[in-house]
């Protein structure tokens, strides 16, 4: 029915660690690149977040539409996984804010 990739080789840290070490030119674009990538995903979320709610309007309604068998069942595991993905994404923007921007402001 739906299915999940939770881990693209792309954004394994020691694929984009050497990016982002170095000094100068090539590390300035790299961030920029990166300040790009964080803004759509941002847009993204916030997609995900108006997704969410009519999700929720609609199980509040009872107003689903009918879902072939087990779809109530697989939509629910769906969910539990999204779900557990924005715990492990919240955790790592709490790391990233404590360990990255706290430490850049200092």
């Amino acid at each position: 029915m739906f299915s999940l990739t939770f881990r693209s080789p792309d954004y394994d840290i020691s694929v984009l660690q050497p990016r982002f070490e170095g000094s100068g030119h090539i590390q300035k674009k790299e961030l920029r690149k990166w300040a790009d990538e964080v803004k759509i995903f941002s847009e993204r979320m916030e997609s995900l977040s108006g997704k969410a709610k009519i999700l929720s309007d609609l199980f509040a309604e009872a107003s689903l539409p009918p879902l072939p068998n087990g779809g109530i069942r697989q939509l629910k595991k769906e969910l539990f996984a999204i779900h557990d993905l924005m715990t492990q994404a919240l955790d790592i923007a709490g790391r990233i804010e404590s360990e990255l921007i706290q430490t850049g402001r200092h």
